[in-house]
């Protein structure tokens, strides 16, 4: 019986910080994103209040 060892590629330290980073950054953006539009609700609404 033989296992298949080594068959996954996992790549290299560099690639993987890369792709940590990328979805970290799309993270930042999403959360920017929500937040401001979030805000802008609030705002709109006080402004409606008043």
């Amino acid at each position: 019986m033989e296992f298949a060892t080594g068959a996954v590629e996992w790549g290299t330290v560099p690639d993987w910080i890369a792709g940590i980073g990328s979805v970290l950054a799309f993270a930042g953006l999403a959360y920017g994103l929500w937040w401001e539009v979030r805000q802008r609700r609030l705002d709109r609404d006080d402004a409606m209040a008043h």
